[in-house]
């Protein structure tokens, strides 16, 4: 009996003591050690940008930290930083960064841009204590030029138009500005440079400039020179050099392409005609077809009408005799 009730006893004094214990709050771990991050939320493409981070100790005691730096995945850290940190001392600490408008990340179709994720981790004593996230969006500022040149072939003493349309392919407006060079025996007949303004993004600005041939060039390409200057929304100056190639053929060839082109021309409408007239006589031909034809099946029923009425008045009625 005495046993029955010690047994009792130990079994409530133990549902006791796990009750206490599942009741009770669990105190959070207590960390020393804290950060803060300074990245920017947007890099221009190819340009150099510093991410800084300020750990502070606000603990009585030293201890060790270790920075993960992860660059656009979250399976090993890019590099690390580590060191000793005293009671409350602060450490400032960063890295610069670089990237391409060439490297597209799968966040970036996550995210709807051009973006890289940055990610650091901070652990105190080897023990993690935070993790920030921070995503840079990529911005490009570039553009592109696109020549036209008319009217060819372009010949010994000719003139000629070239036409230089510029395309914003980058992320914000520009301001740009196209410079013309000219060449010894192609010679420019119009302003030198030409002010586009602002060129909104995905939009175009086209100028034309004029040139006169000397009549003494030798038949070749000839390149000439463009050089496109552009300035972004920060002030910050771009310059693109292009060279535009213009062939110039001879005198004798362009008269024998005039001459070709004008015989095939010559050809082209006396086919043409051809071709209207065979359409007019076929349809003749149908209509005089389609008249005798009708002639025909005219001709025929009355034929055949008349035959059967004629054949009708020659037949003599039957006489049946009565008997007497």
């Amino acid at each position: 009996m005495i046993l029955k009730q010690l047994v009792t006893l130990t079994l409530v004094l133990s549902g006791l003591c796990v009750f206490v214990t599942l009741n009770s709050p669990v105190k959070a771990q207590h960390f020393g050690l804290s950060m803060t991050v300074n990245c920017p939320t947007e890099a221009y493409a190819d340009e150099s940008f510093f991410c800084q981070v300020t750990i502070y100790n606000n603990d009585s005691v030293s201890h060790q930290y270790e920075l993960l730096w992860f660059v656009d995945t979250l399976s090993l850290p890019k590099f690390e930083t580590s060191g000793t940190i005293g009671p409350n001392e602060t450490v400032n600490t960063g890295s610069s960064f670089t990237f391409s408008e060439s490297q597209v990340q799968t966040i970036s179709y996550l995210m709807g841009y051009n973006a890289h994720l940055i990610s650091i981790t901070l652990t105190e004593d080897g023990q993690q204590v935070k993790t920030e996230d921070n995503y840079i969006r990529l911005v490009k500022v570039e553009m592109s030029l696109v020549p036209t040149v008319t009217p060819i072939p372009v010949y010994p003493g000719s003139s000629f138009e070239l036409s230089i349309k510029v395309v914003n392919d980058g992320d914000e407006q520009i301001n740009a500005t196209v410079v013309m060079y000219e060449l010894d025996k192609i010679q420019l007949q119009s302003a030198v440079t030409a002010r586009l303004d602002l060129i909104s993004p995905g939009s175009t600005k086209s100028q034309t400039f004029k040139f006169e041939v000397a009549f003494d060039i030798v038949p070749g390409t000839y390149p000439l020179k463009v050089a496109a200057e552009f300035v972004d929304t920060r002030g910050r100056q771009y310059s693109r050099k292009y060279y535009v190639p213009i062939q110039v053929f001879s005198r004798k060839v362009v008269d024998e392409v005039s001459l070709l082109q004008s015989e095939e021309e010559n050809d082209i409408n006396r086919l043409s005609s051809d071709l209207a007239t065979a359409i007019r006589n076929s349809t003749m031909i149908s209509v005089v077809v389609l008249v005798v034809s009708i002639s025909l099946a005219l001709g025929n029923y009355w034929y055949t009408r008349s035959t059967t009425h004629a054949k009708r008045r020659t037949v003599r009625p039957r006489v049946t005799e009565r008997p007497r």
